[in-house]
């Protein structure tokens, strides 16, 4: 068999709890032009993947998905490239039974694979899972119809004898404009205002196989060339900053590793610092309405990476120089306890509703590149080499540093 679907899958997807389900479906039912048929299955998803997990750490997922007696082979990889965060390449066919046929994909799809065959892959991760769907249209006079399904998911992922349950929402573009998507997502979305997620369904399975601590996601250090736009240069650095916010979002949370904070607030700084450097060329009426929440957000993540550094580093420190035990021992514990606390309002506003519409509009921005006038002339400042407005950009900030 070859595969029937070639496709650049894009998909926003929201963490929730199972009572939270037939809340989105109510706010979905609200931003359809007529009410929606919804319709329920129950799918069980097979990953295979080789003994040291090769496809995991290529970030690729390989699975056998039944649904009744009709048995879907997929294969997903990561984001397509830099300045993207949803967008992932897909390719799936029908099987007629529970094997792998690898034989059936195309080459693009073998290299992204990688070096292995159907001997070297073995089921490890099992996801089942109830799922209500519905297809919302919306016609557009001037271009393709917007179409978008909606997914409520809700099941257990099991792994190496360890279970979780989960819910989960999803929203895919099937047809149309990503801007006419991002409309009608912020319509549910402003209903019902979930915190997003790049959770797949196979890293979920990882991190039931794995256990301990969500694991922290380093941001990556960006290497900005003189023949770069700097329209280019906004995407890679917030796609990038705005996927590590997310992505570190349960660490944070669990708070055992101090490098989830510390990574959040990195992402931040540089979100708030590419608007001081690059302001000079934005419209402010695109971008001011961040500039307030980074900063909340930020504040809220202070005092955690504060008593992290300062139990971690200083008492750590310290405690070379010959200061007695008891001493030190009872500073850690106080600051222990003053560690919690800031934890707990890490907490707090990762779970407010306040973050959750920033991490949405921050992602909507980069997916429609919401710094882009429409339409944008030729000779905007956006679409030059950075080495053209690197002088304009950095003369302000480099007489403040030598100041």
């Amino acid at each position: 068999m070859t595969a029937d679907r070639d496709t650049r899958e894009i998909e926003l997807k929201f963490r929730a709890r199972a009572g939270d389900l037939a809340a989105v479906k109510r706010a979905v039912n609200s931003a359809a032009p007529a009410t929606p048929k919804w319709s329920t299955k129950r799918l069980v998803s097979r990953y295979f993947d080789t003994a040291d997990r090769q496809l995991a750490r290529n970030g690729a997922a390989l699975r056998l998905r039944t649904n009744g007696d009709k048995i879907v082979q997929t294969l997903k990889t990561a984001t397509v490239g830099s300045g993207d965060m949803l967008t992932r390449r897909e390719w799936e066919f029908t099987v007629p039974s529970p094997a792998l046929d690898l034989d059936g994909l195309p080459q693009e799809a073998r290299r992204a694979l990688g070096a292995v065959s159907e001997a070297d892959l073995a089921p490890g991760i099992e996801v089942a899972y109830q799922r209500q769907t519905t297809t919302l249209r919306r016609t557009n006079p001037i271009g393709p119809d917007l179409v978008v399904e909606v997914a409520l998911d809700k099941g257990v992922a099991v792994a190496g004898g360890k279970t979780e349950r989960f819910a989960e929402c999803e929203m895919e573009l099937l047809d149309g404009d990503v801007d006419a998507f991002f409309r009608l997502a912020a319509e549910v979305h402003d209903a019902c205002p979930l915190p997003l997620s790049r959770l797949s369904k196979a890293q979920r399975g990882s991190r039931v196989l794995d256990g301990g601590a969500p694991p922290v996601h380093f941001l990556p250090k960006f290497k900005l060339t003189r023949i770069e736009t700097l329209h280019a240069a906004m995407a890679d650095i917030f796609a990038a900053c705005v996927g590590n916010i997310i992505d570190n979002e349960e660490a944070c949370r669990d708070g055992a590793d101090p490098e989830g904070v510390h990574q959040m607030r990195v992402s931040l700084r540089r979100l708030r610092s590419s608007l001081k450097v690059f302001g000079a060329f934005l419209d402010a009426r695109r971008v001011d309405w961040m500039a307030g929440d980074l900063k909340w957000l930020g504040n809220q993540l202070g005092p955690a990476r504060d008593w992290d550094v300062y139990i971690g580093e200083t008492l750590a420190s310290v405690a070379a120089y010959g200061i007695d035990d008891k001493a030190i021992a009872a500073m850690t514990k106080a600051a222990a306890a003053r560690r919690a606390k800031a934890y707990a309002q890490v907490r707090a506003a990762l779970g407010s509703e306040r973050y959750a519409r920033l991490v949405f509009r921050l992602t909507a921005f980069v997916q429609t590149q919401g710094w882009l006038p429409r339409p944008v002339d030729a000779d905007d400042p956006l679409l030059k080499p950075l080495g053209m407005i690197a002088p304009k950009a950095l003369h302000k900030p480099y007489r403040k540093l030598m100041a």
